[in-house]
């Protein structure tokens, strides 16, 4: 995947997730934690449909507010990841 479908997919994820009433083109992502005030709680389900979307296991040490504070951040760790992989 490029960084472009994964960002895409995260949007999607994020939605379905968080059960937002939101199309997921409308998230921005700039300030993501802000934008859609997510809380610890919120993380967590979002972090556990990252993984099970991306088939991936994200290590305790890279699980911090820094991985969410913007979807840049966790499309390129993702990227970082997954890369040109078929997640």
């Amino acid at each position: 995947m490029d960084k472009e479908e994964i960002r895409i997919k995260l949007k999607e994820i994020i939605t379905q997730s968080l059960q937002l009433d939101i199309n997921p083109k409308d998230i921005g992502g700039e300030k993501l934690i802000s934008e859609l005030n997510i809380n610890s709680v919120d993380a967590l389900e979002i972090l556990v449909w990252v993984e099970n979307n991306f088939k991936i296991t994200i290590p305790d040490e890279d699980l911090n507010a820094s991985l969410l504070e913007s979807l840049d951040n966790l499309t390129d760790y993702l990227y970082g990841r997954c890369g040109n992989d078929n997640a």
